[in-house]
């Protein structure tokens, strides 16, 4: 805990947790909405029958833990970057609640950037390699 006095003070700390707190209430938000058709009256919805609870509550965890480590790094990039009022803090937990919302669709898009760019990269890796065989036993 020293270590973490030393680098943050005590407000910033707690803006730390105040955005993983919130993005994880966000992940926990897409996990309800995913799970209500909003398409039909709430009278007329079908009782939530869980077939395999560990799975659902896998989902809603992983859903959370994803929104608070997203929620957590966004805090980390806005610490020093504002001024510790209560507009500013407000702002940035209501924009961690949308990150917490959003970030599994952010990681998956991420993730496909990143293996494309890699892909793409090996490919001219390959074709380059092959070219200089082929005109070294030219």
């Amino acid at each position: 805990m020293d270590l973490l006095t030393e680098i943050f003070t005590k407000q910033e700390f707690q803006l730390l947790m105040y955005c993983a707190m919130a993005a994880a209430i966000g992940g926990f938000i897409k996990s309800l909405v995913i799970s209500y058709n909003f398409d039909v009256p709430h009278h007329l919805q079908e009782k939530f029958e869980a077939k395999d609870w560990g799975a659902a509550f896998s989902n809603v965890f992983s859903r959370c833990l994803l929104g608070a480590f997203s929620g957590l790094m966004y805090a980390l990039l806005m610490v020093s970057a504002i001024k510790m009022e209560q507009g500013a803090v407000a702002k940035l937990i209501v924009v961690a609640v949308v990150i917490g919302y959003l970030a599994p669709d952010l990681w998956k898009t991420q993730e496909k950037k990143m293996l494309d760019r890699l892909s793409e990269g090996l490919e001219e890796s390959v074709k380059s390699a092959f070219n200089k065989q082929n005109q070294s036993d030219s």
